[in-house]
């Protein structure tokens, strides 16, 4: 019958070579252990939740960075303003991380749900543009 082997052919893709044919929170499993974590998401990001990237983030022990932008899941369609943004810090996070810096100078702290939302920058995504003038 077709599919009864399904899913012995993903289990084997993941395990024989290491392809991971449908995302799970598998990868997620030792976040605690990574040395150092950056994130950078839309804020109306259909794939993952908010509240589960700063779950990730917040169990990341070592250096560690979540940048949000007003914008959905996929980076391409992120302003191009945005893009750089994000590569800027991206870059100086991995730059750090590689200095064996415990902090990062120039990202946005925050301590709470609101507070990371009013991080990201007033640059919105075109298609959440207003189309008509009132």
């Amino acid at each position: 019958m077709a599919g009864r082997d399904r899913p012995h052919f993903i289990g084997g893709n993941a395990v024989e070579n290491n392809l991971v044919f449908f995302p799970s929170s598998a990868i997620l499993g030792g976040i605690d252990k990574w040395p150092a974590a950056f994130f950078a998401r839309g804020l109306w990001d259909y794939a993952a939740s908010l509240q589960g990237t700063v779950e990730s983030y917040r169990r990341v022990r070592g250096p560690k960075e979540l940048v949000v932008v007003r914008a959905p899941h996929p980076y391409e369609v992120w302003p191009g303003e945005e893009q750089g943004r994000v590569r800027e810090r991206m870059v100086a996070f991995a730059t750090g991380v590689i200095q064996g810096r415990n902090s990062i100078a120039g990202g946005r702290p925050w301590r709470d749900m609101k507070e990371l939302v009013a991080t990201s920058s007033d640059v919105w995504e075109a298609s959440t543009k207003p189309t008509v003038v009132p």
